[in-house]
């Protein structure tokens, strides 16, 4: 990852200007060296921060490290590690006691420590940076989520409201339409009643002329 590479970049630099650990003058026995136990963990430990740890923390140069060094260096010629340690010691020792030695490996722990921090404290920048914006999209879009719903169970209950309308109306529709047609269908009958009445009156009226002119004329 790209950001990964810049933040091991930017912590994992030794200090130029820290102070190389200068050598004692009080003697030792090689014997007191004890080897380094291996380290074992339980998860899967990445290769690329063990490499940037060491790089910065072996940068110092200390008791430790030149002792380490001069111990590389006869592998192909010593293949125990406990005598060549040793061996090594004898070599590069110049007056430290295992005490001085052991206590650059507290330095060192330190340094470890300190690389930590850092590496937190860039984890953190990148969260503010990177995690933050993100996570603040993500509560815009579920407020977005929140307030649509709400749209949509207004909108679904109105949509309720409208129906039942639509069926009380609809009901109203067919009731007046039928009411309608009866009311006509009775002023119809009324008005054709009306008519036949008229008529008859009509007919009594012509009879009686008839008779006048007939029994007068």
């Amino acid at each position: 990852m790209a950001w990964l590479d810049a933040v091991k970049g930017a912590i994992f630099n030794p200090d130029p200007n820290a102070p190389a650990e200068q050598a004692p003058t009080t003697t030792v026995k090689a014997g007191n060296i004890s080897p380094g136990i291996p380290m074992t963990m339980s998860s899967p430990v990445n290769p690329e921060f063990v490499a940037a740890i060491r790089k910065a923390v072996f940068g110092r140069n200390t008791a430790l490290t030149q002792l380490m060094a001069a111990a590389d260096k006869l592998v192909s010629i010593i293949p125990d590690a406990s005598t060549r340690l040793k061996a090594a010691y004898a070599t590069v020792a110049d007056g430290r006691t295992v005490k001085q030695i052991a206590d650059a490996v507290d330095v060192h722990l330190s340094d470890v420590d300190g690389e930590e921090q850092k590496f937190q404290r860039a984890i953190e920048g990148k969260a503010q940076t990177e995690v933050a914006p993100l996570e603040q999209r993500s509560h815009l879009a579920s407020q977005a989520i929140e307030a649509a719903q709400q749209q949509i169970t207004q909108a679904n209950a109105r949509i309720v409201e409208l129906t039942t309308q639509i069926g009380q109306q609809q009901q109203e529709q067919i009731q007046s339409a039928q009411a309608a047609q009866a009311k006509k269908q009775e002023l119809e009958l009324m008005a054709n009643n009306f008519k036949l009445a008229a008529n008859a009156v009509r007919s009594e009226l012509q009879s009686n002329k008839t008779v006048i002119l007939t029994a007068l004329g």
